[in-house]
């Protein structure tokens, strides 16, 4: 695929290159901390993230949204601007909450009712979101909570043994719910659910048989045509049903990135496994915060197995595996803050705020490009100027191109007539990325395509979607 969409992502998602060497840095920063008050601080920021986002989710309930989002889905969107990844952040949060309230409860009566009062405010905004997934990821977290808790405040093995068979059963339940089987089957079964079986298969097609380095990041759009099966494209969900994401993190990055690169994400998540164990080797009370950070790894994996790394939930999940290393790294005595590491480095010695503006200098000045060219179409756009959109779509540092955008502006310039322009950017698009289905679609369509260029579109859309009959 082209360069930029290999380094900034395609449209809408952004998670190429630069997003995935964020994460990791988030994950390498988080990990080296070494005092405990450090990792409750994060632990407190994504408290107050998901406050946040609960209180928009009432105001959205009981006064209407003030975001005018296009909302096709009769559901609460939350600030995440999509139902599936605002119920997996509210059923997160809810794990977090319990264990608050759980850890008050003897101390604190007040500060335990808050919490539970905000407990049951987040899994209302679950219902809102309307979805499995936030159901599921909430069932999970809350399991692990209240597992973690009942087996250091009772400390009887009967009992912690019966909840956890309890909890198995009615996560099973859910599952096979989901999965449009077994009681819950009416209740939780969703059409998506079919649609990432069908997504899965050609992921799994895909990073198969492209073994050592996957199609390019962010690229298997490119590839779910030629990947699917003959079921997909000729009866469910049919060939105009088509995704650029696998909807499950290691299927998205094995079709991505490979065998190698799977391996290198699967070390990252055996990196949280292997930290929980040592924890609970260590721990001899309930302690909030290991059993938040187990709560919210668990919860975590279960929504990666089933949605996609949209940015404002991913990064979570490097964030608490990394916590998750720090807490494990700690001795006692500085879980209990009684002593403090001092940090033998050059950095030591510079000034805080001249890293920190380093830091976003260099952070603005790469991640800046696709956001800066949203921004100039975007204007480009309500001018309703053709030359300023033109102006708008040439290439450059700022304005990196993408494949929907010349797709796009190619359809629009057809329907106010301006044919020319329309099949220039036409042109411009195939040259951009060959493998891009719509845009050969576009070129096969606009009345200004010659014979032999509808000729050549069609092979493309054949050689892209070999097994789509209609294209026949």
């Amino acid at each position: 695929s082209p360069f930029s969409q290999n380094l900034y992502g395609i449209y809408g998602r952004n998670t190429g290159l630069v997003t995935q060497l964020c994460f990791v840095l988030v994950f390498i920063v988080v990990s080296s901390f070494r005092q405990a008050s450090n990792l409750k601080a994060l632990l407190f920021s994504f408290i107050a993230a998901g406050i946040v986002n609960i209180l928009y989710g009432l105001i959205v309930q009981m006064f209407g949204d003030p975001i005018k989002w296009t909302n096709n889905y009769g559901a609460l969107l939350g600030l995440l601007g999509n139902p599936d990844f605002a119920g997996a952040l509210y059923g997160l949060l809810s794990a977090v909450l319990l264990a608050q309230g759980y850890n008050y409860f003897s101390s604190n009566k007040k500060f335990a009712l808050l919490y539970f009062i905000l407990f049951s405010l987040s899994l209302y905004c679950v219902l809102l979101t309307k979805t499995s997934q936030g159901i599921l990821v909430s069932l999970i977290s809350i399991s692990v909570i209240t597992l973690y808790f009942l087996h250091f405040k009772l400390k009887k093995k009967f009992i912690t043994n019966s909840f956890l068979v309890l909890g198995l059963f009615g996560m099973i339940l859910v599952i096979l719910g989901i999965l449009q089987k077994g009681p819950l089957s009416s209740i939780l079964y969703k059409r998506s659910v079919s649609l990432r079986g069908v997504y899965w298969d050609a992921a799994l097609n895909t990073g198969l048989n492209h073994p050592l380095t996957g199609v390019g990041l962010d690229s298997f759009g490119d590839w779910y045509r030629r990947s699917r099966s003959l079921k997909a494209a000729t009866w469910f969900p049919g060939p105009e049903t088509i995704t650029n994401v696998a909807h499950n993190y290691y299927l998205d990055i094995l079709a991505c990135g490979g065998f190698l690169l799977l391996i290198n994400y699967l070390i990252f998540t055996i990196i949280g496994v292997i930290s929980i164990g040592k924890i609970l080797k260590t721990e001899k009370v309930f302690n909030v915060l290991p059993a938040s950070l187990i709560a919210l790894f668990f919860g975590f994996q279960a929504q990666a197995l089933i949605s996609i790394p949209q940015i404002g939930l991913a990064v979570w999940g490097w964030v608490f595996t990394g916590l998750l290393f720090s807490y494990a790294s700690l001795d006692k005595l500085i879980k209990n803050e009684k002593k403090v590491i001092k940090q033998n480095s050059i950095l030591a010695t510079v000034p805080t705020g001249i890293i920190i503006f380093l830091g976003m200098a260099v952070g603005l000045f790469i991640a800046i490009p696709p956001f800066s060219a949203d921004v100039k179409f975007t204007s480009a756009y309500n001018s309703q100027k053709l030359e300023n959109i033109q102006s708008a779509l040439k290439p450059s540092y700022f304005s990196p191109q993408n494949s929907d955008r010349l797709a796009n502006t190619a359809l629009l310039f057809q329907r106010n007539k301006l044919d020319k322009p329309a099949h220039d950017l036409a042109i411009q698009g195939v040259k951009f990325n060959p493998d891009f289905f719509s845009a050969w679609k576009v070129l096969y369509y606009l009345p200004g395509s010659s014979n032999d260029e509808r000729k050549l579109a069609l092979e493309n859309m054949k050689r892209l979607d070999p097994l789509n009959k209609t294209l026949r």
